[in-house]
């Protein structure tokens, strides 16, 4: 599986960041802003996307000056940056991706890159929106889960999730029925070092959360 990470233009932190690129090794994409980030951090992107509204033209000039791979979109379109970036990594064989600078920020901005977990799984892709306190990406059928110290997680049904069987979680589900207007599946502590979900028909949200917001933060497989 083709791992790539992606660097989009929302807040970051940039030392959690950097720790993630240092631990996986992985192809890196800038989108627009986000290329900005990747340069004060001493980092060049593999691949550049995006209309490049909000990317300062001395930062622009040093990446094409560099060779770095260059695909630019109009700024009046119907697709967002990520989105587009997202049907060019499937089209280059991507399975996996973890894309930093996607939450917080903007509210609007932070519930469409959500949506767009949606969009990456019908391209065939594993999408994990990724801060340091938060890794969030969305499932059917069937998920494994190894426990990580200080972190949590919760099942939130887009929009409604049935026979839900989990192993693993402190509070259990047993072949449940969720819904996007209840709180059914939130907060679920581990009581292993692995846990399994079960979905017989429906899409989860599975956001993996640090209980203590201040804890430095990490990778979930």
């Amino acid at each position: 599986m083709e791992r790539m990470l992606m660097v989009a233009g929302g807040p970051l932190s940039p030392d959690h960041l950097y720790q993630e690129i240092k631990d996986y090794s992985s192809r890196i994409m800038a989108i627009d802003s986000g290329a900005a980030t990747l340069l004060r951090m001493g980092i060049k992107p593999d691949v550049l996307l995006g209309d490049f509204d909000s990317l300062p033209a001395t930062d622009l000039e040093i990446l094409l000056r560099d060779g770095v791979e260059f695909l630019r979109f109009p700024a009046e379109k119907d697709q967002t940056d990520l989105e587009l970036a997202l049907e060019w990594a499937a089209k280059q064989g991507v399975r996996e991706l973890r894309v930093w600078g996607a939450l917080g920020g903007r509210l609007d901005h932070t519930l469409a890159n959500i949506g767009l977990l949606l969009k990456g799984a019908q391209l065939g892709l594993t999408v994990w929106l990724v801060d340091p306190h938060h890794e969030i990406r969305v499932f059917e059928n069937y998920l494994h889960l190894t426990a990580k110290p200080g972190w949590a997680v919760s099942l939130i049904p887009l929009f409604t999730a049935k026979g839900v069987l989990t192993r693993g979680l402190k509070y259990p589900l047993n072949r449940e029925t969720l819904h996007f207007n209840e709180g059914r599946g939130l907060h679920n502590s581990f009581v292993a070092e692995e846990a399994e979900v079960f979905v017989e028909e429906g899409t989860l949200l599975l956001v993996c959360f640090a209980e203590v917001l201040d804890q430095t933060g990490g990778s979930m497989p």
